[in-house]
């Protein structure tokens, strides 16, 4: 647990998080695993930043530089999100946009 990455990375995440135009329970993070596991640190900057963390845990999980997942691993660890998330983020997208330029010329 990296209290002084977390004590760092708070304000910015908060300016960060600040400037979107999105509402917050509509702001996910995620940690994607390494061999240099940071898992500790993320869960608690996600509660610190007041959002959902949404990090499969998955076993087999495989790096090509220790930082980047290898395709295989990607892909599975990717599905795991959208397996995880999806519904959130289904009804982040369900909130009705204004009608831009195109949808509202002509009729």
């Amino acid at each position: 647990m990296d209290w002084d990455y977390v004590e760092r990375a708070r304000p910015l995440g908060e300016q960060f998080i600040a400037s979107l135009p999105v509402d917050r329970s509509c702001v996910f993070l995620t940690y994607v695993w390494t061999p240099y596991n940071a898992r500790a640190t993320a869960e608690v900057l996600a509660v610190e930043l007041g959002g959902t963390l949404v990090s499969p845990q998955l076993a087999g999980l495989e790096t090509f530089d220790s930082s980047h997942l290898e395709p295989e691993s990607a892909e599975r660890f990717a599905q795991a999100f959208l397996d995880k998330a999806g519904p959130e983020l289904a009804r982040c997208l369900e909130v009705e946009q204004p009608p831009g330029p195109i949808a509202s010329a002509g009729g």
